[in-house]
């Protein structure tokens, strides 16, 4: 996977002459300045560019196992996941470590919950800035296309998945 440099960053390095038509042995000279350029260019300037980075998080449950429909992939008897987890155990945890966005991911596949993720996070859309749900009860029904078209009103909506975890019929 290629990597872009940043804008931020370009300007530090002096790119040499190089192209497709250049032997190796032409380089062998060029290419170590280029290297050492680069990485002194990396060093220097980013912490000043880190700290502008947004940092977002694209895959944050938020659930209440208090609800009527509830979680049901968390086991009864886990100690550490069984609990409800709200945004005000989420922001606090999400600020403490720099993150400026977060993509909410629904933790069920009930209906209900699609516009739940969205009522919850509405009082904080700073730090929620998108919600995938789960539309896979409806997906191939008449249902489908009128629940998904209400829930996109909110452009916060940005999606929804297929869990595959279908209810038996």
């Amino acid at each position: 996977m290629a990597r872009v440099l940043p804008a931020a960053l370009s300007h530090c390095v002096p790119f040499p002459q190089l192209s497709h038509n250049t032997a190796y042995a032409d380089n062998k000279k060029t290419m170590p300045r280029l290297t050492i350029s680069l990485a002194a260019c990396l060093l220097l300037s980013s912490a000043s560019y880190a700290e502008k980075m947004p940092v977002i998080d694209c895959h944050v449950h938020l659930f209440d196992i208090e609800r009527k429909e509830g979680v049901t992939w968390i086991a009864e008897d886990d100690k550490v996941l069984r609990r409800s987890f709200l945004p005000a155990d989420h922001e606090p945890i999400a600020k403490a470590n720099g993150v400026t966005g977060v993509v909410l991911v629904q933790a069920g596949q009930h209906l209900p919950d699609n516009q739940w993720n969205l009522d919850i996070t509405a009082s904080n859309k700073s730090l929620y800035l998108g919600v995938v749900g789960n539309l896979s009860l409806v997906i191939g029904t008449p249902d489908f296309k009128p629940l998904f078209e209400k829930l996109c009103e909110d452009p916060r909506y940005v999606g929804y998945r297929i869990s595959g975890r279908t209810q038996e019929k």
